[in-house]
């Protein structure tokens, strides 16, 4: 028998990558993996100008890191500050 679920909402911190990777990294480590990719410190996918770059907090494992694409990122987010 399947149950619906509701996710969970938790405030999250957020930067646009807009193509300066010297601040993504200095706020999240990292790396440039391309002419314009960035590869963030524990994500297996690049982050790419014009995404996201999500930190999210993995309780007794510390912060993860991850992209996420603009038009995905407006959809399940909204600025609370």
């Amino acid at each position: 028998m399947t149950k619906l679920y509701r996710r969970r909402v938790a405030p999250i911190e957020a930067m646009l990558y807009d193509g300066n990777a010297d601040e993504v990294i200095a706020w999240c480590g990292g790396h440039i993996v391309g002419e314009d990719a960035l590869h963030l410190d524990g994500s297996i996918h690049p982050a790419r100008p014009g995404d996201y770059v999500v930190r999210v907090d993995v309780p007794g494992d510390g912060f993860r890191y991850f992209p996420m694409p603009t038009q995905m990122f407006e959809h399940a987010y909204e600025e609370i500050t």
